[in-house]
């Protein structure tokens, strides 16, 4: 590439290159050094200047003032104030002196910064010299008016304050055009001082492109030279080396994609593929088991994600040993395992699942000297080949283990081709996205069902519970049997939850209920929402935003929401707030009186199933009269739920209940937009 002069040839011109560079750079650095210098010693005197005028009038000005207004314990003689005088005149004079003096240097350096310096400086000289002829004359008036003045002398004050105030004002003007000459001064610092970086960029640029080419060039002719043949060799080596290595990489990449990291068994793509190989036998039976562990999440959230995985190692472990030699072991995710038995007969599947289910029934996993005894559902499922897909088996085995684990866990099901645990599931699927579905598109009502008070005559209105509807993308109306339930079981509840308090809310903001004859709204929460922390955060949130008193507001929590430290928790923050609390379906759980009395709720509203038919059966009538006195001795109101005919409420009203709700006295309705528009219901006092 280069011969050996050339090379010589070419590094001198990089030399000389360099050394030029080298000298422009210092001689552009000592040339903007010189012009900042005369730009800043010019500002400095010129503010300098201006500072010491203004100095000197305010200190006149406070010596005049304690002279006028002296006090006993600090006298002020005329003699320090006409000192002051004098001295305020003296700066005055200097002031004028320099200010008619021009910056010669300073202004042709600016002359070549920016376009128009001399709009400055002729600014000043006309305040210079309006400084110069009303200045001293006014100060000439003041001084016999000074030599006069006596102390209290108002309206001599009056007089010497007037001339200073005009002398103020001159120095404030002179002050406002210093103010912009040093604006453009400081622009004039900072166009030199980039004018400076930017040649010393350039210089840097041209130094390291300089010392680059001449290093590459020195470079290129040694590499050159020093080519020969065993480099070919060597790179021949490294090419045969990499290919090795990059083939077991891709082992190793293959073997990760099917393969789960944690336990070394087939992952979900893995058990994938092998699925695929059966369905290619369309003639065999197959055996197929999916396991869920049923106190996983309780080793994981007491001790730790690394004893979750000892757990899975551990049952991974388990499962490969009774299955080597004989199946497939994958796990599909979690705490989720799938188990394949190929060609095998049933009573050969079932045993061996029976086998394994024994081993983990229960499991005894020891963590930190805490032993956690481990059960697991499994869904089995013996299976045509030919007359199933591998959606279908994977449909059916997951709905067995979902039986077997929502009959209590730590069990096996048998798929025996009864589909409705199918049908169940798809059911429960249709029923989560179609819940889904309408919160995301808001398709939900409010409906109000009346709660009324008992009185001797008849019933008079107390309040109304708020109830949710679901409406269907035609704009039916879907009753809450057919969704909530799914929703409380799939741990969606909490998002209708807030639909329903969010939308009650702002009703109450639109509505007073005095225009509707009612003391508050009753709203539901479910179990999830009352241990959830966010969604109490949510109501704080709204409450703050609210117009309305939180009084007029009264969440029903069931017996078994309200069970637990959280939950307590929770209702103690919703009293604190001012909100009113009633437990619904009192008497269908487990609540003692005994418990009843920690809670801070108002209301008791008794289980339906003990009201329905309280005018029939004595011994729920027996019942309900027990619930009504304690609670009454409590302090708490008593409703009672269900009540479906006259003689129910007839024996409510004996039996001292507070209030009543049921069919018999008002079926739900959509809530109304405006009073007028309500439903109207038997027997209102």
């Amino acid at each position: 590439m280069f011969s050996g002069w050339r090379l010589r040839g070419f590094t001198l011109s990089c030399l000389v290159g360099l050394v030029l560079i080298v000298l422009a750079y210092q001689n552009t650095q000592v040339l903007v050094k010189n012009w900042l210098t005369v730009l800043s010693v010019s500002q400095q005197e010129w503010n300098w200047q201006a500072t010491a005028l203004v100095r000197e009038h305010l200190r006149f000005v406070v010596q005049l003032e304690n002279y006028i207004n002296q006090e006993a314990t600090s006298p002020v003689e005329l003699e320090q104030v006409v000192e002051r005088f004098d001295l305020y005149w003296s700066r005055y004079s200097a002031m004028n002196t320099f200010f008619t003096t021009s910056d010669a240097q300073a202004m042709a350096l600016l002359s070549e910064i920016t376009s128009a310096p001399g709009d400055i400086e002729d600014r000043l000289t006309q305040i210079v010299g309006v400084l110069n002829e009303s200045g001293i004359a006014t100060l000439r008036r003041l001084e016999p008016i000074l030599m006069k003045l006596q102390p209290g002398d108002i309206a001599a004050f009056k007089e010497m304050m007037q001339g200073l105030r005009l002398l103020s004002d001159n120095a404030v003007d002179l002050e406002t055009a210093l103010f912009a000459r040093t604006r453009t001064l400081q622009f004039a610092q900072n166009h030199l001082t980039e004018t400076l970086n930017s040649r010393l960029r350039i210089a840097y640029i041209g130094l390291c492109l300089v010392i680059f080419t001449l290093v590459v060039a020195i470079y290129a002719y040694v590499m050159i030279k020093n080519r020969t043949a065993r480099s070919l060799e060597s790179v021949n080596s490294k090419l045969v080396s990499k290919i090795s290595e990059s083939e077991e990489l891709t082992n190793e990449l293959k073997r990760a994609a099917s393969h789960d990291s944690l336990t070394g068994l087939l992952n979900r793509h893995g058990f994938e593929l092998l699925l695929g190989k059966l369905f290619q036998n369309t003639g065999q039976m197959h055996g197929l088991c999916f396991v869920d562990l049923d106190m996983f999440k309780v080793v994981n959230d007491t001790c730790g994600h690394a004893a979750g995985d000892r757990l899975i190692q551990e049952v991974a472990d388990l499962f490969t040993s009774e299955f080597e030699g004989r199946g497939y072991v994958a796990r599909f995710g979690g705490d989720e395992f799938v188990l394949v038995l190929s060609s095998c007969e049933i009573e050969e599947f079932n045993d061996l699942i029976m086998e394994v289910s024994k081993q983990l029934s229960p499991y005894r996993f020891n963590s930190d000297q805490q032993i956690f005894e481990v059960t697991a559902s499994f869904g089995a499922l013996h299976f045509d080949a030919g007359k199933h897909s591998k959606q279908s088996v994977m449909a059916i085995a997951d709905a067995a283990c979902y039986e077997a684990k929502n009959s209590g866990g730590g069990r096996v099901y048998f798929h025996d081709g009864d589909d409705s645990i199918i049908a169940s599931r798809q059911s429960d699927l249709f029923w989560i996205n179609a819940v889904q579905q309408a919160l995301k598109e808001d398709r939900y009502l409010l409906y109000y069902q009346p709660i009324v008070g008992i009185c001797e005559q008849g019933v008079c209105q107390h309040s109304w519970e708020i109830l949710v509807r679901m409406c269907d993308e035609k704009g039916g109306v879907i009753p809450p049997g057919q969704f909530l339930e799914v929703a409380e079981r799939y741990g969606m509840a909490p998002r209708i939850d807030r639909w329903v308090v969010q939308h009650a809310f702002d009703w109450l903001d639109r509505n007073c209920l005095e225009d509707y004859e009612l003391d508050c709204l009753n709203i539901n929460l479910s179990g999830l929402s009352v241990s959830d922390l966010e969604f109490l955060s949510f109501i704080e949130e709204l409450t703050r935003q609210a117009s309305f008193d939180p009084g007029k507001v009264c969440f029903e929590l069931t017996e078994t929401a309200v069970a637990g430290h959280k939950s307590r928790e929770f209702l103690l923050r919703l009293k604190e707030m001012g909100y009113q609390l009633a437990l619904d379906d009192f008497g269908s759980g487990f609540a003692s009186f005994g418990y009843l009395e920690t809670l801070p709720v108002d209301y008791i509203k008794i289980d339906g199933q003990f009201v329905k038919d309280v005018d029939t059966n004595s011994m729920h009538r027996e019942f309900v009269k027990a619930i009504g006195a304690i609670g009454k001795s409590m302090g708490k109101k008593v409703v009672a739920e269900f009540v479906e005919n006259e003689a129910s409420l007839d024996i409510l009203r004996d039996l001292k209940i507070d209030y009543a709700q049921g069919y018999h006295i008002a079926r739900p309705m959509q809530i109304p937009d405006e009073p007028g528009k309500e439903m109207s219901y038997q027997a209102v006092a």
